[in-house]
């Protein structure tokens, strides 16, 4: 049966701001150190197409459906700069083209590799590209994912819940912005930062942050929350994300922020339908198309905009999920794009993964010059210097980060099968015979605890098995098993 779903409310916005914007292209970015097969990456794609037909949909009407195009394979000898040079990297891909929805591009230079999986804001939200590059570097390590069918939207979803809820959305542009004169361009520049450490607090330091770098008292931000646990084992790669509007008033500390972002996400008031939600899902397309632009340069002009900034929280990315046989990723980052709607001046997007932290933050080009100074004040704020010390950010709506021991003996096992990993006097394991008794003993105490949350106590002498037991413990209480 074809796969087929409404188009949102969300995804007709999207839509209507290509005529003014160009293409809205999300893009996540893997580097990693290792060889990936082009014809083994093909093979991946055209698998991942079947188990997640979001990456090849068509628009007919009303409805995507899954009878586009593959997504194309680009190969590039060498790669690019996507720290030091990264508004010229971001942009190499140009546009997509013959009605395609998604394309990987794998850039190759000797035992470096970068994948950039790129798709159209319009089809996909960051979780949703996350969720496909995923199932292809399953494909690629010769596992099925588990598929994303779902044709649920962010509306429908709302309404299956039956939740009601109080957004804080604001009804006018209040919160003050860059101020300048559009070009009818849109051209935006992009700002990258790595933070050593993985900790809480993220989006609310950031928000406290550009308050006072914009001295907005009546400071309003938009954090998208994913809605996918909400989906009840059903997964989708479309637009499942629904804002969280928060206010930060003046001299409120990022502490106290947070705690509000908490219980605002605790009262899923992420999930209300606002007026404005509603006559977007009610404006023809046509209409929509020409009224955006219009609204980009009055904003601009006034340097009012209806939030201060928008703050995305891709969450924590596992390593080991995008690692293979020769291949292991070392840094994982989304990339922002131009804002699809008149909303903001300022984004910010935040990736974590291992232990390091990305934030990438777009403005307009014109303000090029301010990303510096916005980057100073990111540091200032915190305390921190771009030497990378451990800092005091992280992501909201979680709970405290801490080490993963299972991402990071997944990742060796990943990059190193063949190699030893335990030795006792003549006996010895590989790390893939480790990990395959690792994941037998962990299967074994799931079934006889029952769930992740049980005590276990170990009386063993020093050996192998005691190491295995260990780390099959582990697994088993990590409460992420899969």
């Amino acid at each position: 049966m074809l796969y087929s779903r409404n188009v949102s409310a969300n995804e007709r916005l999207y839509l209507a701001s290509e005529k003014g914007f160009g293409q809205l292209i999300l893009q996540l970015i893997v580097e990693g150190c290792g060889r990936i097969d082009p014809e083994a990456l093909q093979s991946a794609i055209e698998k991942a197409a079947v188990t997640h037909p979001g990456c090849r949909v068509r628009r007919q009407g009303s409805h995507w459906t899954a009878d586009g195009p593959l997504p194309h394979l680009r190969v590039t000898a060498g790669c690019p700069d996507f720290y030091k040079d990264l508004n010229r990297s971001a942009r190499l891909h140009g546009v997509l083209h013959d009605e395609q929805v998604a394309e990987i591009e794998l850039f190759a230079d000797g035992d470096r590799c970068i994948l950039a999986f790129r798709c159209l804001h319009a089809v996909a939200d960051a979780q949703g590209l996350l969720l496909w590059a995923r199932a292809v570097f399953s494909f690629l390590r010769g596992e099925t994912p588990p598929s994303a069918l779902s044709p649920l939207s962010d509306r429908a979803l709302v309404a299956k819940l039956g939740v009601k809820a109080r957004s804080e959305a604001p009804l006018s542009p209040s919160s003050i912005g860059f101020q300048g004169k559009a070009d009818g361009q849109h051209r935006y520049s992009l700002s990258r930062v790595t933070i050593a450490g993985v900790h809480v607090g993220i989006s609310a330091r950031i928000a406290v942050m550009m308050r006072d770098y914009f001295e907005d008292p009546d400071a309003t931000f938009m954090v998208p929350v994913d809605l996918r646990p909400h989906l009840e084992g059903e997964r989708s790669t479309g637009n499942l994300t629904l804002p969280l509007f928060i206010q930060a008033p003046e001299g409120q500390s990022w502490e106290v922020l947070f705690q509000r972002m908490l219980k605002a996400f605790d009262g899923k008031r992420y999930l209300d339908i606002s007026n404005l939600d509603r006559f977007q899902s009610l404006a023809p397309v046509s209409l929509l198309s020409w009224l955006l632009p219009q609204l980009h340069v009055r904003q601009m002009k006034q340097g009012r905009y209806l939030v201060n900034s928008l703050i995305s929280s891709i969450g924590r990315v596992s390593q080991a999920d995008f690692g293979l046989t020769g291949f292991q990723a070392d840094v994982i980052c989304f990339l922002p794009m131009p804002i699809p709607i008149p909303i903001a001046s300022t984004n910010f997007v935040v990736t974590e993964y291992g232990r390091s932290t990305e934030i990438c933050i777009s403005v307009p080009q014109e303000f090029e010059h301010r990303l510096d100074e916005i980057v100073q004040k990111f540091f200032a704020a915190t305390g921190l210097s771009e030497s990378g010390r451990p800092c005091v950010f992280g992501l909201p709506l979680r709970p405290l980060d801490k080490p993963d021991i299972n991402e990071r003996i997944e990742g060796m096992a990943n990059r190193f099968p063949d190699r030893i990993a335990l030795e006792e006097g003549s006996r010895y394991l590989s790390y893939s015979e480790m990990m395959t008794t690792r994941d037998l003993l962990a299967s074994a105490l799931l079934r006889r605890g029952g769930s992740g949350a049980m005590r276990l106590a170990l009386l063993m002498n020093r050996s192998i098995e005691t190491v295995l037991t260990m780390l099959a413990s582990l697994k088993a209480v990590d409460g992420r098993w899969r």
